[in-house]
């Protein structure tokens, strides 16, 4: 059959009254091919439509970030500038001296100090030689926090031996750090962290000195260093 008589009689039937009746109301309506044709269309472009919702491809690996933030990562810079200090003479075995916060020095108290990555303490001493005493003397320095307490000894005259550092972490801190926020500003905050109080003890523990007379007295020297950290180079980043 030609496309042209095809389409005639569709025509035909579009055109062709299949009833008449009333509507509520007395109102006449009369019920054409076309509106029966009309209405399969309708149903049957509503199932196209829910089937291609149905089996669209999901992207459930894809996440957008919270809240609409932006993503952004930079590089971490260190700095180290210098903190308090003090000093002073050992005269015998097991004297001891307080430092920080526990002995009313409130330089020691870095809470306002937000970009630490470590509290670095250091205690160097030097004492003096009698003849024939080569035994060395022993130094041991303890440092605490609210949540950290570390005790280390070194034994040494003098020079890179009689000394001891311990170090007391603040801020862990790659090469690199990433993370959302609304702004630059929050996103450098976000890494921000009050600093430690710190508080701490040096004390002579052996002079190693054979001789029953004295002691030899032990000069100490006492310094902090604070190692801070600084965002450099921030971008911003599709994926965090």
């Amino acid at each position: 059959m030609a496309l042209g008589e095809l389409v005639g009689r569709f025509e035909r039937y579009n055109n062709t009254e299949l009833r008449r009746m009333n509507l509520p109301g007395g109102f006449p309506f009369t019920i054409t091919g076309r509106i029966v044709s009309g209405g399969y269309g309708f149903v049957i472009i509503i199932v196209i439509l829910a089937s291609s919702f149905q089996f669209a491809p999901h992207r459930d690996d894809v996440q957008p970030l919270s809240g609409g933030a932006t993503g952004f990562e930079a590089d971490v810079a260190t700095n180290g500038t210098a903190g308090p200090s003090k000093s002073g003479t050992l005269n015998n075995e097991g004297d001891s001296v307080s430092f920080g916060v526990d002995a009313n020095e409130v330089e020691w108290d870095f809470e306002s100090e937000l970009r630490l990555v470590s509290v670095d303490v250091t205690v160097t001493w030097t004492t003096a030689t009698s003849s024939g005493d080569l035994g060395q003397p022993t130094v041991s320095l303890q440092v605490s926090t609210g949540n950290f307490s570390e005790t280390s000894q070194g034994t040494g005259f003098s020079g890179e031996d009689a000394s001891v550092t311990i170090s007391v972490p603040v801020t862990v801190m790659g090469e690199t750090v990433s993370g959302s926020s609304n702004s630059v500003e929050e996103f450098i905050a976000s890494f921000e962290a009050k600093g430690p109080a710190v508080s701490g003890v040096i004390t002579y523990e052996d002079d190693a000195n054979p001789s029953p007379i004295k002691d030899e007295p032990l000069d100490y020297t006492l310094t902090c260093s604070l190692m801070g950290w600084e965002l450099q180079n921030i971008r911003e980043v599709s994926d965090v």
